[in-house]
């Protein structure tokens, strides 16, 4: 299944050219566990969105993604192959735009397995990224992280305690580095944290019907121990917003290059 728009205005007495646009989105079920995806876009000119765009949803657009996927989900893994690139919209009437990294290719990989002896329970997310950008001189880099977990859920009615250790291990080959800076970095980092609840629950009436009143509180403690980052360039990673899931999370940015220190209960 999929969608294609097209548009086409030719010729333009604005800019003596012929201008066009699309857009292609599209999903695929290829059966045995595979699927692909496609999202192309594109546009003739710099311009073109702010010249002839309705709204600021769209006329603001500078960056066009141009990738395709291929996904497998077997059971207790999965796997996502990703080649993206962008189209960068230079319009000369404003600030110019910072040109995305391209993911020349992505391949993520993860596992899940909840039958281990003892209770234990195994995770592992994994991914191998090759960064491109055609900024001349700009830093590249291949990134490889691999972050197995295990962790051991107890579980009553009332009561959950989950606590779990893993190891976020990261590598770099970087090229285009600054004059002084290693071309090979590595991080490890041990993750620590304890997940705990407890749920109430008492039946009770209103307007005459019986409704079930349940409160949840729940306690999580993160330690993640400090490093100094600052000579890893940052490729994909960015603070993340300030939101009621975030607080539970292991690390405050998104992607990557960043992990943030923490010894905290939520």
């Amino acid at each position: 299944s999929g969608v294609v728009h097209g548009q086409y205005l030719g010729p333009d007495k604005l800019t003596n050219s012929e201008r066009t646009a699309y857009s292609l989105a599209h999903r695929q079920d290829l059966g045995y566990g595979f699927s692909g995806t496609l999202n192309l876009n594109g546009v003739s000119d710099d311009k073109f969105f702010s010249d002839l765009g309705h709204g600021p949803a769209v006329t603001s657009k500078t960056n066009l993604p141009r990738q395709g996927t291929l996904s497998y989900g077997g059971g207790w893994w999965s796997a996502n192959l990703l080649v993206q690139s962008f189209q960068t919209l230079q319009d000369p009437d404003r600030p110019p735009v910072t040109v995305p990294y391209q993911r020349l290719p992505q391949l993520t990989v993860s596992a899940y397995r909840s039958d281990l002896p003892l209770g234990m329970t195994f995770a592992l997310g994994s991914e191998y990224v090759d960064f491109r950008i055609p900024t001349q001189g700009a830093p590249e880099a291949k990134r490889l992280t691999l972050y197995p977990q295990l962790s051991l859920p107890l579980q009553t009615d009332i009561l959950s305690i989950t606590p779990k250790i893993g190891l976020h291990s990261t590598r770099y080959d970087l090229t285009n580095q600054a004059t002084g800076t290693p071309d090979k970095l590595t991080r490890n980092l041990p993750i620590f944290s304890v997940d705990s609840g407890v749920t109430f629950e008492r039946d009770f009436e209103w307007q005459g019907k019986a409704l079930t009143q349940t409160l949840e509180p729940r306690l999580y403690y993160l330690y993640v121990p400090d490093r100094d980052q600052n000579k890893i360039p940052v490729f994909d990673t960015g603070a993340t917003d300030f939101n009621f899931a975030q607080i539970f999370a292991e690390n405050r940015y998104s992607g990557g290059d960043r992990i943030g220190a923490a010894n905290q209960l939520t």
